[in-house]
């Protein structure tokens, strides 16, 4: 009776379980709205709506067919803006496309996304040149493109393929028609906001009025990060608008190498090269080949004086082939030259003369290397190349090491034109330094900035030190060069000026001291 008793309730369990109702479908209209929003996790939300109406209605409505198509093209083009490895979208619309009506012109629709362009920061070099070698095949059929485009051009959809059209292929003018014209018709789409404002930085407002509106739409602060960066490049802006905005879009999309690329590059010009080696290892991880990071990291490891490690990058570099082996050969003669493996440092300056083009930094490390091998004339000739290819202010170090090889040559005129030459270039470099330090010590910092900004404070102080250094030491070589020739007047008031360092007070005094000897 007992065991019939429990076999009856499993029964009615199982009744109650079989009986349970399903959970109700989300509406197409609410999968609607998250496509209208256009965000990455809107869409992606949206598809699962959609794909789960097309999976369980006997006879799914043609709504569900059209919003899943246009979600899965638009995911794939969200792929190629922020750089994403492509997981099969542009696949998923190409098979819904056949099942549309073709007042939808789906199948154009498909190719206009699959010429789009992916986002250049994190691909190979193979992988955009073969991009533009595409452009260049397809471009002409573009405007035929933007033509069939145009009577449908009040659909916020089609308006983000014309607006990616526009921004892949043709110039900036006939561009920048297009994107106010498409602004003027659909400015309160956030779809279509996002794709003008990411487009170009002058739009950058509309990524900010998005991410207002909506802030999952995480990809906008990859754009916005980006800008800020190119502005505190040029001066402009402030640097602590950069990270969150970056760091944001990382960490939404870790397997980004667009993302994780840029914070590389922000944290190099921060001067946090430990941090900038790891976003630039996560972007190697991501993309093996990519030469961009690996150059990134070869410079960081230098500076970081991880001379075997920068010297590895560079080899690795070098047999990848093709682009940035100048730049490889440059920082592995660089690095070896720290090793004081002199030889080799000398062979990769050279196979850095003939693959980096006339650059000057080239020539002043091949001189400086020559000089420090004992080569004189070897030294002097790349040298003199280094001065008659950059006449500006910023040749210190040419100037420096073209002294010293006078003064090995035991040509002091020439000397004594050169180390005053170099000691106003270090001057002037000091200077520079100040100025910005001053600028930055002038702006209102926020608590939470303060120990940032004190780094930078440092950095710049030790920067303006050094090139202090060099200007005295510049001076005192500059009297010694003079006193060679007798010219006493001019000597004393050189090392004069390289006492007034407290690292050649002494030296200087000694050889003022000296010329100040009555002669016998």
């Amino acid at each position: 009776m007992r065991h019939a008793t429990i076999i009856g309730l499993a029964a009615l369990l199982c009744a109650c379980a079989a009986r349970a109702p399903r959970q109700p479908l989300r509406t197409l209209a609410e999968a609607d709205g998250l496509a209208a929003i256009g965000c990455y996790a809107c869409l992606v939300e949206a598809l699962d709506i959609y794909e789960a109406h097309l999976a369980q209605a006997r006879r799914p409505a043609p709504e569900a067919a059209r919003g899943a198509f246009r979600a899965s093209l638009l995911l794939a083009l969200r792929e190629k803006e922020i750089g994403l490895p492509a997981v099969g979208y542009l696949e998923r619309a190409r098979a819904r496309a056949a099942s549309l009506p073709p007042v939808e012109d789906a199948p154009l629709l498909v190719a206009l996304a699959d010429a789009i362009a992916w986002d250049y920061a994190g691909l190979t070099k193979e992988f955009s040149e073969e991009f533009i070698r595409t452009r260049q095949a397809i471009g002409p059929q573009v405007a035929g493109w933007r033509a069939r485009l145009k009577p449908r051009l009040a659909d916020p959809f089609v308006a983000y393929i014309d607006a990616s059209l526009a921004c892949s292929y043709g110039d900036y003018r006939a561009r920048d028609a297009s994107l106010d014209a498409i602004q003027a018709q659909h400015g309160g789409s956030p779809l279509v906001k996002y794709r003008l404002g990411a487009c170009v930085q002058r739009r950058r407002e509309l990524l900010e009025d998005v991410l207002d509106l909506e802030p999952r739409y995480a990809e906008a602060h990859l754009f916005l990060g980006r800008y800020a960066l190119a502005d505190a490049s040029r001066g402009r802006g402030m640097r602590k608008t950069i990270a969150p905005h970056l760091t944001a879009a990382y960490e939404a999309f870790p397997r980004s190498p667009s993302a994780t690329v840029a914070l590389a590059g922000m944290y190099r010009t921060f001067n946090k090269l430990k941090d900038a080696v790891r976003y630039y290892d996560e972007t190697l991880a991501l993309v093996p080949a990519h030469r961009e990071a690996l150059l990134g990291r070869i410079i960081s490891l230098t500076y970081l004086q991880r001379p075997d490690e920068a010297i590895a990058d560079a080899t690795r570099l070098i047999e990848l082939g093709e682009w940035y082996i100048g730049d490889a050969f440059y920082w592995r003669a660089y690095n070896r030259r720290l090793q004081k493996r002199l030889d080799e440092a000398r062979d990769d300056a050279e196979s850095a003369k003939q693959t980096a083009g006339l650059r000057p930094d080239v020539f002043l490390l091949a001189g400086i290397i020559y000089f420090e091998r004992g080569a004189i004339e070897a030294a002097s000739a790349d040298l003199e190349k280094t001065m008659d290819m950059d006449r500006s202010s910023a040749i210190c170090d040419a100037a420096w090491y073209l002294g010293l090889v006078r003064s090995e040559q035991k040509k002091w005129e020439g000397a004594l034109a050169l180390f005053p030459r170099a000691a106003g270039c270090y001057r002037t470099s000091a200077d520079a330094y100040r100025a910005d330090l001053t600028e930055m010590q002038k702006a209102d910092v926020e608590p939470e900035d303060a120990e940032e900004v004190g780094a930078l404070a440092s950095e710049y102080q030790r920067a303006i030190d050094d090139q202090l250094v060099s200007e005295a030491r510049s001076y005192y070589n500059a009297a010694y060069s003079g006193a060679q020739l007798g010219r006493r007047t001019e000597a004393i008031g050189f090392a004069t000026r390289a006492a007034e360092h407290a690292i050649m007070k002494e030296k200087a005094a000694e050889l003022i001291a000296a010329l100040n000897k009555p002669s016998r």
